[in-house]
């Protein structure tokens, strides 16, 4: 019997087997090393061709790249909105800001006694040497000299604006302008000596307060004088109405007009020298001055049904003027005289009366606002105050 060695030669069905295996191992090695040169040459730059499409599609590669840059762009976007965000917190910041009074330029003139707007870029004042002021909403500048001496100003709109007080004369007859938008004209009118105050319900109601016991009233076409009911020292110094048939005028007594007839108004706290009357509504009225007993500075209110007094100013001060946006938004301005510190100015919030930072050294003598917090003042010594940030 033969022997067999140990070692025989493969079968010719092994050794293909073998060479398939040595064929898949070689494919397998050169599809890893053409991937890697390829990674190499084209996929760490982050460029395209073939490296972009074996890889997947570099394109998304790089629009991923880019969604990261653009998630580093949303984080600069996210400083940007931080910036936005401090930029809120800057506009929080204003909101937060106090309001305060500061003196605003105005042309030289010889002191002004009212000022009115029809808009906070379309403001009105007149001066005791007869100049009429005008500011656009950036600056004030003269608009007009009218050769009397202004004491009031009022208007329904920017084209239908009275001017009254009296002429630079001896005696003083009263004198009336009127600006139509385009020119300020002297309207004929009855002398009721010096004309304080104007206002008006409509451009054929409209209400002058004179010195000399008279109301003027306008009806469109012509001025005519009232005397009915006032008692001979009634020296009118403002007039003001919630409606045509619900008018007050001010001297050392209130009178009340409801559109028929005058009438002296009862049940006033304390007997003083009124200067100023305004509201809000029928049932939200001041009136203001000064008591003679006590010696004391005046603000009364009225309720609808009653008046009450509303505070006091302090001994000597005069209360001449008031403006209010709401019950709970009232200002009231006057001062002691041409004294250091003279001017006041008090602010009433709906429960408490606080006095306003003012340095001004002259009374303070009327008050007009466009919102709450866009509010002009002007004084005797001719300057002009702003309430704002």
């Amino acid at each position: 019997m033969t022997e067999i060695s140990g070692n025989q030669p493969a079968t010719a069905a092994q050794r293909n087997g073998d060479m398939q295996k040595l064929a898949q191992i070689v494919w397998f090695l050169l599809l890893a090393a053409f991937l890697f040169l390829a990674f190499v040459t084209c996929g760490g730059s982050g460029g395209g061709g073939t490296a972009a499409r074996l890889g997947g599609d570099d394109d998304d590669d790089s629009a991923t790249a880019d969604d990261d840059n653009d998630v580093s762009g949303d984080d600069d976007d996210n400083d940007n909105d931080d910036d936005n965000d401090d930029a809120t917190s800057d506009d929080d910041d204003d909101d937060d800001a106090t309001p305060t009074w500061t003196a605003m330029n105005v042309p030289a003139n010889n002191g002004l006694e009212s000022i009115w707007g029809a808009s906070a870029t379309d403001v009105f004042t007149v001066s005791l040497d007869g100049e009429i002021l005008y500011y656009d909403g950036s600056a004030w500048s003269i608009m007009s000299s009218v050769g009397a001496v202004l004491w009031g100003v009022w208007g329904l709109s920017s084209t239908d604006v009275f001017a009254v007080g009296d002429q630079d004369q001896t005696p003083s007859p009263s004198a009336i302008v009127h600006y139509d938008g385009a020119t300020w004209s002297p309207i004929p009118c009855p002398d009721a000596g010096i004309l304080s105050a104007v206002w008006g319900s409509s451009s054929s109601d409209v209400f002058a307060a004179g010195d000399q016991a008279t109301i003027l009233h306008y009806d469109g076409s012509t001025w005519a004088a009232t005397h009915a009911g006032f008692s001979a020292e009634s020296a009118f110094t403002s007039v003001w109405g919630a409606s045509a048939t619900d008018v007050y005028a001010v001297s050392s007594q209130l009178f009340h007009y409801d559109g028929s007839s005058w009438s002296a108004v009862a049940g006033i706290p304390f007997g003083g020298d009124y200067w100023g009357v305004g509201g809000t509504s029928a049932s939200n009225v001041f009136a203001l001055g000064h008591w003679w007993t006590p010696d004391d500075g005046a603000i009364i209110h009225y309720d609808g049904s009653s008046w009450s007094c509303a505070t006091g100013g302090g001994p000597g001060i005069d209360f001449e003027a008031v403006w209010e946006s709401s019950p709970s938004d009232v200002f009231v301005v006057g001062g002691l005289g041409h004294e250091p510190g003279a001017g006041a100015i008090l602010h009433f919030d709906g429960s408490t009366w606080s006095p306003m930072p003012c340095t001004e050294k002259a009374d303070v003598t009327s008050i007009w606002g466009a919102s709450p917090t866009d509010v002009f003042a002007v004084s005797a010594d001719g300057r002009i105050l702003h309430y704002g940030y």
